[in-house]
């Protein structure tokens, strides 16, 4: 991990940073950024949301996220993740964010008992 960095999973709290980071990424790909406050709580924090979000943090400020969701594999019945986002701000780049958040959503992964972490395409 890089110095003053630390990964975790998104909180509440990160928010308004987040759909910032977000907005920020989908600039970069040439896509218009149309999540908001409620959709990103419903699929992500909500009972029922269906990604999960971990955030790369460096002296207090959020400088990445990795998204992942799951998957099944039907050819051999064994369920894993599917890394569909990865962000990192471009000052940022080149110093193991983006390394340090592809290994903890392995990790992740694996310690919820998912067999495989595959990148999306779009990922990256």
């Amino acid at each position: 991990m890089t110095q003053n960095m630390a990964i975790r999973g998104a909180k509440v709290a990160d928010m308004e940073p987040l759909l910032a980071l977000i907005r920020a990424d989908a600039k970069e790909r040439g896509q218009a950024a149309e999540v908001d406050a409620n959709g990103l709580w419903r699929e992500v924090f909500g009972a029922q949301g269906m990604a999960t979000l971990l955030v790369a943090e460096t002296r207090g400020e959020l400088t990445g996220y990795a998204v992942t969701e799951p998957r099944l594999d039907l050819f051999s019945g064994q369920r894993g993740v599917e890394l569909r986002y990865l962000y990192v701000v471009p000052g940022r780049r080149t110093k193991g964010v983006a390394r340090s958040l592809v290994a903890a959503a392995r990790a992740q992964a694996c310690q919820n008992g998912e067999g495989w972490l595959s990148l999306a395409k779009a990922a990256g």
